[in-house]
């Protein structure tokens, strides 16, 4: 899924397939974590340097709410890079 546009719905981003089958707008922003469905704030993004490629730039959206735990979640294996306003998100990232 493009996070800039909300396109490419069809992916395994969780925020995307849930807005695609719940009739939430496909170009909102929705908070990665399992059950939630706020608007994003926040984009935890991550790389596991045994599965991904130097440069690589995983995304999961958050809320307020959620925010710490995702990263917490990510930081303790050690695969945080940072955590940005979703407005610094570029297309690079996802």
């Amino acid at each position: 899924m493009n996070l800039l546009t909300g396109a490419g719905l069809g992916g395994l981003d969780p925020a995307a397939t849930r807005a695609a089958g719940s009739g939430v707008d496909a170009d909102r922003r929705v908070c990665s974590a399992k059950g939630c469905r706020a608007d994003a704030e926040h984009a935890v993004v991550w790389r596991n340097p045994k599965l991904h490629v130097e440069g690589r730039r995983k995304v999961w959206l958050a809320c307020g709410e959620h925010r710490a735990s995702l990263a917490d979640f990510v930081s303790a294996r050690g695969f945080l890079i940072e955590v940005v306003g979703v407005d610094a998100l570029t297309a690079a990232d996802g």
